[in-house]
């Protein structure tokens, strides 16, 4: 049971809240987060401010207990507070918040508001690719861009056994024909049964005969021996607590001189995907992959793809091959 406050402590909130939120910049800031959760930069933008004075201002909301702010990597994010700063103000804040909810948003700020969304959307659309079907010609993927193109490539220049290949994480299955076209058997590995479902789905409209779908969570050691000729990992690291402890693992499903395939995203500012699309990182940096890959007795073949895509993203496409036993 919370602590009842003294009549001086709550003299003195009820003084912050109402200093605070008189001010009518700090008011419009509070409009402004109501049905969004904004970066400072992105508060910077839509108030046309710089980022000193408005951090004052947030300073104080937050010092107020009329927003929060949340760190997501190097970045601040702020939000309206769901809770009073005192128990005893409840009635007060839920009455200032509704009257300010009544305020009219001006139509620049509006429009500076969805600049940011639209930008964010922009991002997510770089980050999940709706792919094109593949075109014929060529091979499978011929329409595909971005990363998925440039793993497609890793792999037609793996020269090893084509027996089975693993794909962790393999979405909506658009990868899993060039798999099957290649290896004699494919296990698609998920987590989410959801996702598997959808990539069986893609996989039998394809009438993909030659693959398996398997729920396991690679954050822990994947089962079996080391057999697989070839494991693809797909925009999957960043949603992982412990990417270098998952390399080790999947590195252990692999047979001596076998293929690990990845694509990662690069270190980036979008702190906000961490909310929204449920990343743990903000990319990987690519010399901590080439680290933990050697740790898991993974060398690297070849320099890499590096490429743009746009928003502040950039992705990364490596190809490591498991050494040789001695």
């Amino acid at each position: 049971m919370q602590a009842q406050t003294s009549t001086g402590e709550l003299g003195r909130n009820l003084t912050l809240v109402t200093k605070v939120c008189g001010d009518p910049l700090r008011m419009q800031v509070l409009r402004v987060l109501r049905d969004h959760t904004f970066s400072v930069l992105e508060l910077c933008r839509i108030l046309s401010m710089r980022q000193p004075a408005l951090s004052h201002h947030l300073k104080l909301l937050t010092r107020a207990g009329l927003t929060e702010a949340r760190r997501q990597g190097s970045f601040i994010f702020h939000r309206r507070a769901s809770e009073p700063l005192d128990p005893a103000l409840t009635t007060l804040h839920q009455t200032l918040m509704s009257t300010i909810d009544r305020l009219p948003l001006p139509t620049m700020l509006e429009s500076k508001i969805q600049e940011v969304l639209k930008e964010r959307r922009q991002v997510l659309r770089r980050l999940h690719p709706e792919p094109e079907l593949e075109a014929p010609g060529h091979h499978d993927f011929s329409g595909y861009k971005l990363y998925l193109q440039s793993v497609l490539e890793l792999l037609e220049n793996h020269h090893g056994a084509m027996n089975l290949a693993l794909e962790i994480g393999p979405g909506n299955g658009r990868f899993l024909p060039a798999l099957a076209k290649r290896f004699k058997e494919v296990v698609a590995v998920d987590v989410s049964m959801q996702m598997l479902d959808l990539a069986r789905q893609y996989a039998t409209s394809r009438q993909l005969q030659n693959i398996r779908f398997q729920q396991l969570d690679i954050h822990h050691p994947l089962p079996g021996p080391a057999v697989a000729d070839c494991v693809v990992v797909n925009m999957v690291l960043h949603h992982v607590s412990s990417p270098g402890e998952a390399l080790e693992h999947l590195a252990r499903r692999l047979r001596p001189g076998g293929s690990l395939l990845l694509s990662e995203l690069c270190p980036h500012p979008h702190a906000w995907t961490r909310e929204i699309c449920g990343d743990l990182w903000l990319g990987l940096d690519p010399d901590s992959l080439g680290r933990w890959a050697e740790a898991a007795a993974l060398v690297e073949k070849g320099e890499g793809t590096y490429q743009e895509l746009g928003a502040g993203l950039r992705y990364q496409a490596r190809h490591f091959v498991k050494q040789e036993q001695s």
